[in-house]
């Protein structure tokens, strides 16, 4: 994904936060869900920047749900950078599988 968003003149700040975005959202999606694939999509636009998607095909409708990051946990950190780096994020009924997309925007200023 770097690369493909560099050739589209992505800076390289904005890459590095869009892999991290999208490494977070596909590990809570191997982590939490029972699916058997994943789907990851992307898409780049100079003025509305990076959209990153992770669908899942996990049917029973959990939600990922962030939790207040502390010293002692190791785990528990990914949707807070997440929502830390992102400009916004969801989750919406995946069009393209049967479970969930989860879905962050990020955006130069």
């Amino acid at each position: 994904m770097d690369r493909w968003l560099g050739r589209r003149g992505a800076s390289s700040e904005l890459r590095e936060q869009a892999v991290l975005v999208l490494s977070e959202l596909v590990t809570n999606a191997v982590t939490h869900t029972d699916s058997a694939w994943i789907v990851c999509a992307t898409s780049f636009s100079p003025h509305d920047g990076v959209r990153v998607e992770v669908h899942d095909d996990d049917t029973t409708s959990r939600s990922p749900e962030r939790r207040a990051p502390t010293a002692e946990r190791e785990c528990g950190r990914g949707l807070f950078i997440v929502e830390t780096l992102a400009e916004c994020w969801g989750v919406a009924v995946s069009p393209v599988t049967r479970g969930s997309a989860v879905w962050a925007h990020l955006r130069e200023y």
